[in-house]
Order: structure tokens, then sequence, then C-alpha cells
């Protein structure tokens, strides 16, 4: 855990229409030029790498998502995790979590056109041993939603899920290819969180 004290935490403002289902409008305006999750700092890690290689040897999973990759500092700091975590036989699972708004914020990375900007996170994705997709950003990244012609496209050859809101889930696991149907609630109060919740679940 790190802590920046010129930085704040991000509160993200979100939009739920009648159904329940929700959209981000914004961000609270930050105390200075970056929130908290911009500044994962590589030096403070290497200066605690002892630390980190201890909780790596009782580690199975690192858990991401795509939205560290905004900030150059956090992506940089990130991608050192990962290097680390390669002497463990640790696993990446990576939720894609794609949201236009923090790229659209970005100090660092709202210049560099979407086509550059899902490139940068393709590159997150290849590094995937599982990977969790909504039907939308299969779509996105790989213009497709069958999860075996997901990972087959991927350096790792991964496990792909994808969801698709209350449609039945997709998979690609161990080799084996399925389709699961969802448990459908009575009534949706807010989706903000579910994927979030899936992927804990699963």
């Amino acid at each position: 855990l790190q802590i920046n004290k010129t930085a704040s935490t991000r509160l993200v403002k979100v939009l739920r229409d009648k159904s329940g289902d929700r959209s981000f409008a914004g961000f609270e305006n930050p105390i200075g030029d970056y929130y908290a999750d911009e500044m994962l700092d590589k030096y403070e890690i290497q200066e605690n790498v002892t630390a980190l290689k201890t909780l790596f040897l009782n580690a199975k999973y690192i858990i991401t998502g795509s939205n560290i990759l905004i900030s150059d500092k956090s992506s940089e700091s990130l991608y050192q995790i990962l290097n680390y975590a390669k002497e463990f036989n640790i696993k990446l699972v990576v939720d894609a979590n794609w949201r236009d708004i923090f790229w659209d914020h970005s100090n660092t990375k709202k210049d560099l056109g979407r086509v550059n900007q899902l490139e940068i996170v393709r590159n997150l994705l290849n590094n995937a041993d599982i990977l969790k997709l909504s039907s939308e950003e299969a779509k996105l990244f790989f213009k497709d939603n069958d999860p075996s012609k997901i990972s087959e496209s991927l350096i790792k050859k991964p496990d792909v899920i994808i969801t698709d809101g209350c449609n039945p889930i997709r998979w690609y696991i161990n080799g084996i290819k399925g389709v699961e149907d969802v448990v459908r609630s009575a009534q949706i109060i807010d989706t903000t969180g579910a994927g979030d919740a899936f992927l804990a679940g699963f």
C-alpha cells in the first residue's frame, strides 16, 4: 500500500438510468494535477522489494485492470511489479475494465488518440493468464466475442471469460469452451461494481 499526500483519491461521479444501469459522468476535482491512482511509485517499490517478494511467496494471482495504464508513472510501476512476479510463477488476472472517461481525462495519455490508447491496453492483455472482458470490450479490442478465438490471438493463450449483462457468460477455460446462463435478479438497483463482484466470485 502506498500513500501519496499530494494527490487526491479519485472519486467517480456515477449516473444511473431507470433500469439501474450506470454510466460514468466524470470525477471530483483533484487537489493537485493528478489523482493518487496515477502516482504509484516504482522507486518506493524498489526500496521495499524484499517485503514485496515475501508477499509473493504466498501469492497465486495478481489482479489488475487497465485504468492504471493512463499514467506513465503508475504504468511503469505495474510492469515492474509484474517483472518481479515472474520469478514466483504468479498468474496475472486482467479485468480489461475499459473506461473512456479515464483516458479522456489522463494528463499523459489523453492526446494519444483512441487507437494508440487501445494498443497500450492490448499490450497488458497479452500478459494475462486469465482475462475477463465484457462483450463490448471483446468487440472493442478483438472485433470478436468468441473467447477461444480471443485466447488464441494472445501471446499467453489465457483463459477468457466474457460477461454480457443479463445475457449468458461465454468462457474458454483450460482449453474447454462453454456458455453459462446468469441468475436473473427480480430488480436491478445499481450495476456499479457488478463486474468486480463477478470477478471476485470467479
